[in-house]
């Protein structure tokens, strides 16, 4: 790799195979089906445009250049796209290009954010749905690097915040914990699984850390709110029936979510509703429909 804390990140290309036909080929095949998925996530002509010549050719943008153009919510190469279009799936390979991004040089925090957003959509909302809202090319769109991209990412945050442009920069890092239970609940009552449906990332241990440590940071003030919000969610946990199921990705994230809730390690107020949950002390109606 080429002097990677530059201001323009230059990577090495030699990962792109360009002498390669048959893996330029297969690449190209894929470029469609991910152009879809870039563009069902917002993403302007001009972020796919550059999207597109990293993919292919491994090309990346002048950092500094396209900074004075992004801003929150018109990102272009992101962390996640940056580290998930990347041809190697080596940690060896992709941390210290992940150090480097956090470094900033053009980069912008919200970059980073935007990253995490993705991760979150098609590694939880798209994974909860079967992939119902999503193109139906997202069931292969990570191409296997959910966890990793995970924990490339979110292996950076400490303490609710991530660091990026130096020592003292701290910035939120994304990742709505209240969403995750919502979202745990609604894939409980699928049928079947799909590809889409087998691929949530809430069933590894370092993405339930963090929607634990999301939910216990948010205030839990109004118990009434609280209570309509979360019964029906923690009814469903508490009661899916693990045994039917079978080994699953269901079946070891919600035997997973069990030990974390009675562990007593959140607020007194969870706490107290996943108990009264579990001994029938609040009536649930229609527990099992949307």
């Amino acid at each position: 790799m080429t002097n990677i804390f530059s201001d323009t990140l230059i990577v090495d290309t030699s990962y792109w195979r360009l002498d390669d036909k048959k893996f330029q080929d297969e690449r190209k095949k894929k470029w469609p089906a991910i152009e879809k998925v870039l563009s069902h996530w917002s993403k302007s002509k001009k972020a796919i445009y550059i999207i597109k010549k990293y993919y292919l050719k491994g090309e990346t943008p002048v950092w500094r250049k396209v900074a004075t153009e992004s801003e929150p919510g018109n990102t272009f190469l992101d962390i996640a796209t940056f580290l998930w279009l990347h041809p190697s799936s080596d940690p060896a390979v992709l941390i210290p290009l992940r150090d480097a991004y956090f470094q900033g040089f053009g980069r912008k925090p919200y970059d980073v954010t935007a990253g995490m957003s993705f991760i979150f959509r098609l590694g939880v909302i798209n994974a909860a749905l079967n992939g119902e809202d999503w193109p139906s090319e997202s069931s292969m769109i990570l191409d296997g690097k959910e966890k990793l991209l995970f924990d490339l990412i979110f292996g950076t945050v400490k303490d609710g915040v991530f660091e990026f442009g130096g020592s003292n920069n701290h910035y939120e890092y994304f990742w709505r914990g209240e969403s995750c239970i919502h979202y745990i609940a609604d894939w409980l009552i699928l049928k079947t699984l799909n590809d889409c449906g087998k691929t949530m990332i809430l069933q590894f241990d370092e993405p339930l850390y963090i929607m634990f440590d999301s939910i216990n940071r948010a205030r839990f003030s109004d118990a009434e709110l609280r209570r309509e919000f979360y019964a029906t969610w923690l009814y469903r946990i508490a009661f899916f029936d693990t045994e039917k199921e079978g080994d699953s990705p269901r079946t070891t994230c919600v035997i997973k979510v069990r030990k974390i809730l009675d562990s007593g390690s959140n607020t007194t107020e969870l706490t107290e509703l996943w108990r009264q949950v579990k001994n029938g002390e609040i009536t649930v109606k229609k527990p099992w429909k949307l």
